[in-house]
């Protein structure tokens, strides 16, 4: 059996259907995310997105699309307001809310 990827109970009592994400699943959408983050560094003011954005939560709703909320990090501290939100649809296309602070 595949191990689960923990879910946001707050969703739940919001009226969003929340369904556990297989690790393998996550692992796609973080993957994918990844891409998205290195191909938009520039857009986004990054340098490295790897070390700039940590994941400090996920979940996924019923269609299968996962959400991965990310905190932005300048030198080791974490940016005040710095965060993003990358949706991950099922065919792998990426979306991203956000409000990072760029060129930091």
């Amino acid at each position: 059996m595949p191990s689960l990827i923990r879910v946001g109970i707050s969703l739940i009592a919001l009226g969003v259907v929340v369904v556990a994400v297989p690790r393998a699943q996550g692992d796609r959408a973080r993957e994918a995310t990844a891409r998205h983050f290195t191909r938009m560094a520039t857009a986004y003011g990054l340098t490295d997105p790897s070390t700039e954005l940590r994941l400090t939560g996920r979940d996924a709703d019923a269609r299968g699309s996962e959400h991965l909320r990310f905190q932005q990090y300048h030198q080791g501290l974490p940016v005040f307001e710095g965060e993003a939100i990358s949706h991950v649809a099922v065919d792998d296309s990426v979306w991203v809310t956000n409000n990072l602070r760029g060129h930091l």
